[in-house]
């Protein structure tokens, strides 16, 4: 699994034998991977012809993210590797001086991913599911659809309910990096309650998957 994180550098990604997936646009594009269908867009906000201010978005065609239960009501995550800041304080008190070198960290999350070219949020979340855990989903359901930021994301999220077979193997296969992920692991909810308090599950998805799971069981 990957441990850190390095500024680019073309010549060292070319010497590698890789091609970078973000290339740089002239124009209002200002990068974008076209096989993830993902764009960071330079805008404007106006009120009506007077603009406001300038700001990035960062456009996709809307993922799907899947959150896997047992017959026990338990919840099933993985634990990924991520480029996030171990000490927040020391983030804010040293940015912009990014010393990229010092980002990772490890998270508990469940799979999640891109949707591809006229696949729905929801296929996409089943199809990750599968990919990520290796496994089939035998029950998918709609839980919600969420926003992962509202003033910097347009796209809306899909996220699935369901549970998983981990003695089937799916017929979509994972791609190199997807083989580098750790198996689920379940936990109850007072389980995980104890791994937000400690700092181990921050993933905005994987929290917001949690509170609709919550509120669909606790709401009525």
């Amino acid at each position: 699994m990957p441990r850190n994180v390095k500024r680019f550098d073309a010549a060292a990604m070319a010497a590698a034998g890789k091609k970078p997936g973000w290339k740089r646009r002239e124009g209002a594009e200002v990068i974008t991977n076209d096989q993830l269908g993902a764009t960071v867009l330079h805008v404007v906000v106006c009120n009506d012809d007077a603009i406001l201010w300038d700001q990035i978005l960062r456009c996709e065609i809307g993922g799907g993210v899947f959150l896997p239960v047992d017959d026990q009501q338990r919840i099933g995550l993985q634990k990924q590797w991520r480029p996030q800041t171990k000490d927040q304080a020391a983030w804010k008190a040293e940015y912009p001086n990014i010393d990229v070198s010092k980002l990772g960290r490890d998270s508990w999350e469940i799979p999640r991913g891109f949707a591809k070219v006229g696949e729905t949020g929801a296929d996409a979340a089943v199809r990750e599911a599968q990919e990520e855990t290796e496994s089939v989903v035998v029950a998918s359901t709609v839980l919600g659809d969420v926003c992962d930021n509202t003033a910097l994301s347009p796209h809306m999220t899909a996220i699935q309910i369901g549970k998983i077979d981990p003695s089937k193997k799916p017929k979509d296969k994972p791609d190199v990096n997807e083989k580098m992920l750790a198996p689920l692991t379940f936990f109850t909810l007072k389980e995980i309650k104890q791994m937000v308090a400690r700092g181990e599950i921050y993933d905005a998805y994987t929290l917001a998957a949690l509170g609709l799971y919550y509120i669909d069981q606790h709401g009525n």
